[in-house]
């Protein structure tokens, strides 16, 4: 895991760009060493947390033997044994370092943008060929690893924290439609930032920049290879699941650091563990944090799991108080405004665990893979035209009733002409409605757009809200939150559950083994059971929560007065004083507990605003 930046110049006629200043801004994500290349058309970077071949040699930028090609990588290839085999045996190709940097360099020399087809991991990087002047950057299936890039007509500068772009002092103006966005989902989905000029280079996606300009292309989509719609007995595709996520874990506990596993006591995080100490060999660390608050407690089951499956596990008690003094880091940390407050407490768990390691295993990706999230069955709901009708004919009397009917009011308030997908995503994350952002935002834009392209086989309502989650929700905040707080603390964080394999596997599997008579993430707890006994998992899904409300009623009480005072929304000028007023007013009576998650939504935003 590393920190990348460079630039491409058009022409040798532009404005200084301080390449060591960009790299210095992300250098948590990579202590161990740094290096830089330049010339007259390239600039290369690079921050390296060292992982995979410890040795000086391996450091970055690394070069070809003939010097003609360099790279710069952050991520992991979990599959670079086979590939550095394949080249081997079909290239002669000779190595000079155990990296699977080098196994990528070589592949790229040999095989060009086909060899992003051949990739199994997760990356972000730049690859430059000083003879052609061509520069190609790429990020993983997925979007595990952030690349940020912005192209003017003098040149394209790229990054992977957005605090590093902002060094350039070209006066970024505020994108009005991201705003909108953020206010809709709690963050900013790619290719958006919160700066017009500079964007996120999505999933699956790559550019390739010379001379003549920018082109980009995709490399990968879910919707072109979860296309069979497998027929085989439960049975079979339990069989099939555990395999293959036994050789993600065993893949992903390549490492020659040492290496754990976040465990919260959940379906995901213990399926994890409990397949990576059956894969290591040999005792493997767990990590968890513990609220003294009841409530939010999940240590309790993590440590059972933990006994049971027999790791050496690390568990750190705290008062959610301990928690309130990073309130005011986030928007340092993200950069641009990021609302999943769980962003918290996953921060002070990849504390604890860089104590220990350098590497963690995290359980990420099941409730979007199989199905995990109540979103989906809101889904199914309106997936009935006469339930349709009828939730638009009743919900303005229910908003005549309690808090509990009134939030189920908004989440039947949807029109056909908008998202229903972002809709109910929005509703539960207890964000802003389209028809709220006209009121709150100073300037409203055009319609949000959320593109959802249909594999080849047809989707219930559920199996399409999984897939918007997929595509927005888990790059864009899920993966976000995990990859920051880890980078802050130098520590790696792989995602077994997210290999592509893994991931083609799930979405090609029909409904009823994601979603079966009632059991959410079907599959995935059968294989589960395999290795840990139902009546240990027999309890509520918690999540990773905090008590918002009650901080807000009370030791944060303070940050609705920095930041949502009428004079600060005034100097910003984005949102509606009347109508944070309002929403402010009704928090502090006391009705709406809900009301919680919009306005630390607002906050952030107006933090962000302030700081960056």
């Amino acid at each position: 895991m590393c920190g990348i930046a460079g630039y491409y110049l058009f022409s040798e006629s532009h404005a200084g760009i301080d390449l060591l200043g960009m790299n210095k801004s992300m250098q948590h994500r990579g202590p161990d060493a740094n290096g830089f290349f330049e010339n007259n058309t390239i600039g290369l970077a690079h921050n390296r947390l060292s992982i995979i071949d410890l040795d000086a040699r391996a450091n970055q930028p690394l070069q070809d033997s003939t010097g003609q090609y360099r790279i710069i990588f952050n991520g992991e290839l979990y599959n670079y044994k086979f590939l550095k085999d394949y080249l081997a045996k079909t290239f002669n190709q000779q190595f000079t370092t155990s990296s699977d940097t080098e196994v990528l360099l070589y592949l790229l020399i040999h095989e060009g943008e086909s060899a992003l087809n051949k990739l199994n991991g997760m990356f972000a990087f730049a690859f430059y060929d000083l003879h052609r002047e061509v520069l190609l950057i790429a990020r993983d299936h997925v979007g595990i690893k952030p690349l940020y890039y912005a192209s003017s007509r003098s040149d394209v500068v790229f990054s992977s924290e957005l605090q590093a772009l902002k060094l350039l002092n070209r006066n970024f103006e505020i994108d009005h439609l991201a705003v909108n966005y953020y206010l809709h989902l709690g963050y900013i989905p790619a290719p958006y930032t919160l700066y017009k000029g500079v964007m996120k280079l999505e999933a699956g996606h790559y550019l390739v920049i010379d001379k003549n300009g920018v082109k980009q292309n995709k490399f990968w989509t879910l919707e072109s290879t979860a296309r069979v719609n497998p027929g085989s007995s439960t049975s079979i595709a339990i069989g099939k699941l555990e395999e293959l996520l036994l050789q993600s874990v065993s893949l992903q506990l390549q490492s020659d650091v040492p290496i754990g596993v976040f465990l919260s006591g959940g379906t995901d995080s213990s399926v994890v563990a409990a397949l990576a100490q059956q894969a290591h060999g040999k005792q493997i660390d767990t990590y968890s944090i513990g609220f003294n608050e009841s409530k939010y407690n999940e240590a309790p089951f993590a440590e059972a799991i933990a006994a049971h499956i027999g790791s050496n596990h690390h568990r750190l008690d705290l008062s959610l108080n301990d928690a309130l003094h990073l309130a005011e880091k986030v928007s340092g940390i993200y950069t641009e405004p990021f609302a999943d407050s769980s962003a918290l407490p996953t921060y002070i768990v990849s504390q604890m665990a860089a104590k220990h390691c350098k590497v963690v295993l995290s359980g990420d990706g099941g409730d979007e893979l199989f199905l995990g999230y109540g979103s989906y069955q809101w889904a199914m709901r309106f997936q009935n035209p006469y339930k349709r009708h009828a939730y638009q004919r009743i919900h303005p009397a229910l908003n005549l009733l309690s808090s509990r009917y009134k939030r189920i009011a908004r989440m039947m308030d949807w029109k056909d002409n908008f998202s229903l997908h972002s809709h109910i995503f929005s509703h539960e994350q207890y964000f802003f409605s389209k028809k709220e952002i006209h009121q709150l935002h100073t300037t409203p834009t055009e319609k949000l757009h959320f593109d959802l392209f249909a594999p080849g086989r047809s989707l219930n309502f559920a199996e399409k809200q999984a897939l918007f989650d997929f595509h927005y929700y888990l790059p864009e905040d899920l993966l976000v939150k995990v990859d920051r707080a880890s980078m802050q603390h130098s520590i790696e964080v792989r995602v077994p559950l997210l290999d592509k394999h893994v991931v083609e596997f799930a979405f090609s599997l029909p409904y009823n083994l994601r979603y079966h008579k009632g059991i959410a993430k079907y599959l995935l707890k059968e294989v589960m059971y395999k290795y840990i006994p139902r009546q240990m998992m027999n309890r509520p899904k918690w999540g990773f929560s905090v008590p918002l409300a009650a901080w807000l009623h009370h030791d944060l009480q303070y940050m609705i007065n920095k930041y949502l005072s009428a004079e600060v929304i005034k100097q910003t000028n984005l949102l509606n004083v009347t109508y944070v007023e309002e929403l402010i007013r009704r928090f502090n009576n006391g009705k709406n507990d809900f009301l919680a998650q919009r306005i630390w939504n607002l906050i952030i935003l107006q933090q962000s605003l302030a700081k960056n």
